[in-house]
């Protein structure tokens, strides 16, 4: 057994007596300048990763390998290749359905802590709006539906002695190398981004930075010279990381096409072997019998007749048997497989030029493969979310706006997801229109409409404003009294 893997097996012993274990030899690890052995330490999905995006990735497939035919005395026939993307749009579906519209966000203090916190509630939206935060989740929800895995990186840094926070997604395909480390309870403990860059020499070299709650370390090759011991082969330069947490938001989830890899190399075999058919018969032949008297017309001719002896002399062009229905029903019962396989609603134009003529909720009932969906990767993003609302509340309060860290770590702030456009039915006029005739009570409106989350929250503000407004009037009656 090497030396590395003797420290692993150490390591994965000590991590089982102690949570925190883990953590203490990858600090001892690059103390020390073993950048190697401390990356061994974290969890490598990169073959995972690579797999996933030569799926993802048409130009990849299996069908690219489909070999051309030989023929005799004759250039080879350069077979049909067709190469299709439903990976990609059953990603894309899903992305839609989680987030089609952005993630929505609401204080959940009392009515009267909302009051006062507003402004500091502001300064956490105008973040976000800094950050583009809703286009940069979509790309990490994309780029994690594709390749199973992406992370969102908080850099924070001085421009001029102002203090700066910038957004930056990571992912393999965006030249990344991104790799988790938790302990035995699924706590993260470290976060490790690799990736290359050229120095003054031209040369490329590795580099990786390794975030922990307390620290950040940058690692960086002396050279090229992958012979070089662990002890010797790298610098490490060691920062606080004076957030006090790891900067990272990291998504995982299963590839968006998941159970339906099989279906759509059959998909892609059977469209390259009709068009390959289409080539064979495209140009129809022609069968004779006997003589004919006056030639055969040539490819250009137009109009020509064929004059033969008698009526018995064969003239007719060969029938190619047709298998066309046999196909489309396998087609399209792959298909369907793949939509159901996948919980991806099938939409194409076909299936949605009518939906226009249908009320919202029959269209989100119609959709209820991809609603399905949405609730299973709410369970893996909620807790991403709410990580990621915890890690801006603390750059905020402990970077960018320091004196008022109180406030703004005092407010209860969640995420909602709100629907995709497709599909929502909403009742609120007819909803007012009751309340107008007094047809429900405060609390049947609000429990009633469907948009509202915090039902409490939002009774309570009502009454609030109701009784304001009481208020203004006896106020106004007074004056003109």
């Amino acid at each position: 057994m090497s030396i590395i893997a003797e420290r692993l097996a150490q390591n994965q012993e000590n991590l089982f007596r102690n949570g925190s274990g883990i953590k203490n030899t990858l600090v001892n690890l690059l103390s020390q300048g073993k950048v190697d052995e401390a990356i061994e330490l974290f969890a490598d999905n990169n073959e995972k990763v690579s797999k996933a995006i030569c799926e993802y990735n048409p130009d990849f497939h299996k069908i690219t390998e489909r070999p051309d035919k030989k023929i005799k005395n004759r250039p080879d026939y350069i077979t049909h290749k067709i190469k299709e993307n439903h990976q990609f749009r059953i990603n894309e579906i899903e992305l839609f359905f989680m987030l089609g519209q952005p993630l929505k966000w609401e204080m959940r203090n009392s009515v009267e802590e909302q009051e006062k916190l507003k402004p500091v509630f502001k300064l956490f939206m105008d973040f976000l709006n800094s950050q583009h935060y809703d286009s940069n989740n979509r790309i990490a929800k994309r780029l994690a539906g594709a390749e199973t895995q992406c992370a969102k990186l908080y850099e924070i840094y001085k421009d001029e002695g102002v203090s700066k926070v910038k957004t930056i997604i990571l992912s393999k395909s965006l030249g990344y190398d991104i790799r988790p480390l938790f302990n035995r309870y699924g706590d993260m403990k470290a976060f490790a981004v690799g990736y290359n860059l050229k120095n003054s020499k031209g040369e490329i070299t590795l580099h990786w930075d390794i975030y922990t709650s307390e620290s950040i370390y940058r690692c960086d090759r002396k050279n090229t010279d992958i012979s070089i011991s662990d002890i010797d082969g790298w610098i490490v330069k060691k920062e606080e990381n004076i957030l006090g947490k790891i900067p990272i938001i990291f998504f995982q989830q299963p590839k968006a096409w998941a159970g339906a890899e099989s279906i759509s190399e059959r998909l892609e075999e059977m469209d390259s072997k009709t068009a390959d058919i289409v080539d064979y018969t495209d140009n129809p032949i022609l069968i004779l019998g006997n003589k004919v008297n006056n030639g055969i017309p040539g490819a250009k001719d137009i109009g020509q007749v064929l004059q033969v002896n008698s009526k018995d002399d064969v003239v007719k062009y060969l029938e190619v048997p047709n298998q066309n229905e046999t196909k489309q029903t396998e087609r399209d019962n792959l298909l369907e497989q793949m939509h159901l396989a996948t919980f991806t609603p099938d939409f194409t134009f076909k299936n949605v030029k009518g939906l226009g003529a249908i009320s919202g909720s029959a269209i989100t009932k119609s959709t209820i493969l991809g609603h399905i969906k949405r609730l299973n990767r709410m369970e893996i993003y909620d807790e991403a979310f709410e990580r990621d609302c915890s890690l801006i509340k603390t750059i905020l309060s402990k970077y960018l706006y320091i004196d008022l860290r109180n406030d703004i770590m005092s407010m209860d702030i969640h995420h909602i997801y709100q629907n995709p456009s497709i599909g929502i039915d909403d009742n609120s006029e007819e909803i007012s229109r009751w309340r107008e005739i007094g047809g429900m009570s405060i609390e049947s409106v609000v429990s009633a409409n469907r948009n509202v989350q915090n039902k409490e929250l939002e009774i309570e503000r009502i009454k609030l404003e109701m009784k304001q407004q009481q208020e203004n009037e006896n106020s106004k009656n007074l004056n003109k009294e």
